[in-house]
């Protein structure tokens, strides 16, 4: 029996060999707080304790290091022909330039499209000489 913060808990360990252990810790009620809590002896005063995703090596009473594995979606692009876009009018706009005999930069190419542009399969550049 453990009281922790002016709580009191009961907390349960099991060997699971001759470096680790597992401890659950329960309320007065019998309901389970944490559970699966791993120590794992590193020497003698070294242990890390694994909680769920967080792993935190202990030196005696001083945390060395704190790690948390988190698990994240990973985003799957679908095609699509831009269906469902709020503003079909939306494009790019590209000019090609070049510095001529004072440095003043040129417009030789310049290009544009749309959304809608690129639905019917039309683009338009324009070329300067």
């Amino acid at each position: 029996m453990y009281t922790i913060n002016g709580k009191e808990y009961i907390i349960t360990v099991k060997d699971l060999d001759n470096n680790k252990t597992v401890k659950e810790v329960y309320n007065l009620l019998g309901f389970k707080v944490i559970g699966n809590v791993i120590d794992e002896r590193i020497s003698k005063n070294r242990f890390t304790r694994n909680i769920q995703n967080i792993s935190i090596e202990f030196e005696g009473e001083v945390i060395n290091k704190k790690s948390v594995q988190v698990k994240l979606p990973v985003f799957k692009l679908k095609p699509t022909r831009y269906t469902g876009m709020y503003n079909p009018n939306i494009g790019t706009f590209d000019m090609e330039t070049y510095k001529d005999l004072d440095s003043n930069s040129k417009v030789y190419a310049l290009g544009f499209a749309t959304l809608n542009m690129l639905k019917d399969k039309k683009n338009l550049y324009v070329l300067f000489n």
